[in-house]
This record gives structure tokens, sequence and C-alpha cells, in this order.
């Protein structure tokens, strides 16, 4: 296993790599991949809900300018990201339904 050391870099030895740690952060990037790949609307739906928490915090310091303009912001990647989350849908159960009909006929034929 490579120190900070041995690659290059001023400083204290310690492993670059930790194995359980790269372990679970490769299972949770796997997993997250393949989330957004099924639900492309996902990060825009998720980043409106951020904004919208900005907002609150922007009313609570009296700045209610900014937090019109980010609230407004927010409402446009929102429905951006259902838009997206609606193609993502009917797509995904499209092909869902055809495996579904497929294998109802070749049951009653068999």
């Amino acid at each position: 296993m490579q120190t900070v050391q041995e690659s290059g870099i001023m400083g204290t030895s310690y492993p670059t790599r930790n194995p359980f740690t790269f372990i679970l952060v490769e299972l949770n990037l796997k997993w997250m991949r393949e989330y957004i790949r099924e639900n492309r609307g996902a990060p825009f739906v998720v980043t409106s809900l951020i904004l919208l928490l900005v907002c609150a915090g922007l009313l609570v310091a009296d700045n209610s300018v900014l937090a019109n303009v980010v609230a407004i912001y927010a409402f446009y990647i929102l429905v951006f990201g259902v838009v997206l989350q609606a193609a993502s849908f009917l797509k995904y159960n499209r092909n869902d339904a055809e495996n579904v009909e497929k294998s109802i006929h070749s049951k009653s034929k068999g």
C-alpha cells in the first residue's frame, strides 16, 4: 500500500487507500449511478428542494428579494426535473410492460 510520503507529497505518512472505505464508497456510487440512470429527474428535484431550504434561510435573514429569485429558479429546476422524471417513468415502464406481456404470452402458449 502506498503512503503519502512514497507518493511524493510532503507530510505525515498514512495509507492513501483504505479498503473498507473504498468498498463502501464504490457500492454507494454504483447504487447512485443506477438510480440516477433510471430516474433522470431525481437530481433536479433534490436540487430544487435544497434551493427551497436556502429560500427559507434567506427569508429568516430578512432578504426577501434574493429569496424570491432563488425560489423562481427552484421552481424552474423542479419543473425540469418532473418532466425528466415523467420521461424516465414512461421509458422504463414501457419496457416493463413489454416484458410482462411477453411472459404472459409465453405462459399461455406453453
